[in-house]
């Protein structure tokens, strides 16, 4: 009994300890990104958060709906997991930023804990476990899912997802099933967040496999284990299915997914360097239109992958090699372009999930290097914190990039000085967030020299003319920006506002009636005041007519 006693004990003390440290590695987590508290909502945060989210009426229309963008050329996503948690903010706090921004990071920690504890079921080394969690803790790479409001669903997956890999491995090593139900659950909030969660389920079938011939395990038991993820994945995708049914939209696969494979050539190197080297990252990356110009770099890059890779294997444990590269692999692949997805090609917030393969990787030679008994153990020692020390400095740097739409279009402008979108979006921050019409007449004109028909330009230099004054000049810009775009209901309702105080009510009672008939749900707060001001306009011309005897 005594023996018994002591080994449980002892048990109990390893996962005490195991909680703690996971616990301290959370908290190093949170205090990395502490200073992005105080940064507000930018980008798609506009339309993704603060015009979505205090539409919703219904909490279950959440779960029937598609995540469809502003604009009808977006491929909807369909994670209600990620809406519903805005929603929560919303109805707790009416999206105050601070604390949209502290659930982000509390996520981030919470990510930081289950990593520690999914590392140390793979490693034999603990220090191995603590140094891939300190990676995912701080590296840069991790800064752009964290500090972009709108990146939750990322977030979110990741947590479940891991959740989902610690509670089955639970019900196998205990020999349970109540946990396996409980990583079911966890799989369905992942699949809820975002699609990334499907990758969890060959890790899940990996660990009943792995066990398939062990006599203590009855393949009856097994079985049972894993029905609760076809039954929870089987209700995701009638879920999903509805609600693209009622949306009638269908998501092309294979149209063009060659030429967005192609594009890996340089979109792995630039993911690659981004993890070793991470001086230059950027929250919005270009791909270059045609590669062979920098082929020979691609070529050297290619080279340099290949290297690390062979020395990778060659020098990793067996187990450590392959989990890490597979869910390197299979967490990347949704992402690589295999899907069309409604968004950039490349991004860090992509990388966040797949990530955690390439730490599961490195944290073991890390712990080797720190292990060693060659070389001076004081040089290694110090060399492993600088290194730590340097990737929280720099993570530390990117949050404050994410602190409003000036600061974060302004660093675009650093890496792509010629982008037409980043000038416009730049401009936009100037306008919504500092009322500063002059810098954003100057990033909107350079804009409209780099793209004179980039989207909505001429919407926006005519707000500029309009605030000003000048009216005509203005109206010029509406004009062509119908020109443009015969359906632009911004620059419809704006051209007949100016009419109206240029004295044209017939002008513009036509461009209201244009804008009333224009389709989607744009300014749709407007188009009430608009049919009584339609009514009006059209009793004052009856009124002009009557008086000046025209019949």
């Amino acid at each position: 009994m005594e023996c018994g006693h002591s080994a449980e004990h002892n048990q109990i003390k390893v996962e005490d300890n195991g909680n703690r440290i996971g616990f301290l590695l959370a908290v190093v987590a949170f205090v990395t990104y502490f200073n992005s508290l105080w940064n507000g909502f930018v980008w798609d945060d506009a339309v993704v958060i603060l015009a979505n989210i205090p539409r919703i009426t219904d909490i279950f229309d959440i779960f029937r709906s598609i995540d469809a963008g502003r604009s009808s050329d977006i491929a909807p996503y369909y994670r209600p997991l990620s809406m519903l948690s805005f929603y929560g903010d919303y109805l707790l706090h009416g999206l105050n930023p601070f604390l949209v921004r502290l659930f982000s990071l509390l996520l981030h920690a919470g990510n930081t804990f289950l990593f520690y504890h999914l590392a140390i079921t793979i490693y034999t080394s603990r220090k191995a476990a603590i140094f891939a969690a300190l990676l995912c803790a701080i590296h840069p790479i991790h800064a752009e899912a964290v500090d972009f409001n709108s990146a939750r669903s990322t977030l979110l997956v990741t947590w479940f997802s891991l959740l989902a890999f610690l509670l089955h491995k639970k019900a196998i090593t205990e020999n349970r099933i109540l946990p396996a139900f409980g990583g079911a659950v966890a799989a369905l909030a992942g699949f809820m967040s975002k699609e990334l969660a499907l990758g969890v389920l060959p890790f899940i079938a990996a660990l009943e496999i792995s066990i398939w011939r062990n006599e203590s395990q009855s393949r009856s038991r097994m079985l049972v284990r894993l029905v609760p993820y076809l039954l929870t994945t089987f209700m995701y995708w009638v879920l999903r299915s509805n609600a693209f049914a009622l949306a009638d939209v269908k998501l092309e696969i294979f149209q063009g997914m060659m030429s967005r494979l192609i594009y890996n050539v340089y979109i792995i190197p630039k993911y690659f360097f981004s993890l070793v080297l991470p001086i230059n990252l950027s929250p919005f990356y270009l791909i270059p239109e045609e590669l062979r110009p920098i082929a020979l770099q691609l070529g050297l890059s290619w080279g340099i992958i290949v290297v690390v890779l062979w020395w990778l294997i060659k020098n990793g444990t067996q187990t450590t090699v392959c989990f890490g590269l597979a869910w390197l692999v299979i967490f990347w692949l949704p992402v690589s372009g295999i899907v069309d997805i409604p968004s950039s090609p490349v991004a860090d917030r992509f990388f966040y999930l797949p990530a955690l393969g390439a730490w599961i990787l490195a944290g073991e030679h890390l712990a080797r290097l720190y292990t060693t008994e060659t070389g001076n153990k004081v040089f290694r020692h110090a060399t492993i914190m600088v290194l730590f020390f340097c990737l929280a400095g720099l993570t530390f740097r990117q949050n404050q990039y994410w602190k409003n739409g000036v600061t974060l279009f302004s660093r675009v402008l650093q890496f792509a000085p010629e982008s037409v979108y980043a000038y416009h979006n730049l401009g936009c921050a100037y306008l919504e967030e500092q009322k500063n019409l002059p810098l954003a007449e100057k990033a909107f004109t350079k804009a409209m020299m780099l793209d004179p028909a980039f989207p909505r330009l001429q919407d926006q230099l005519g707000y500029i003319r309009m605030q000003r004054g000048d009216y005509s000049g203005a109206l010029q810009h509406y004009r062509e920006a119908i020109r443009q775009n015969s359906l632009d209901a911004e620059a419809h309702l704006n051209s007949a506002i100016l009419l109206e105080k240029l004295s044209h009510p017939e002008d513009a009672l036509v461009e209201y009636q244009r804008f009333y008939a224009s389709p989607g749900v744009e300014l749709a707060g407007a188009r009430d005041g608009v049919n009584i001001k339609m009514t009006e306009l059209s009793r004052l011309i009856a009124k002009r007519k009557a008086a000046s005897g025209i019949k």
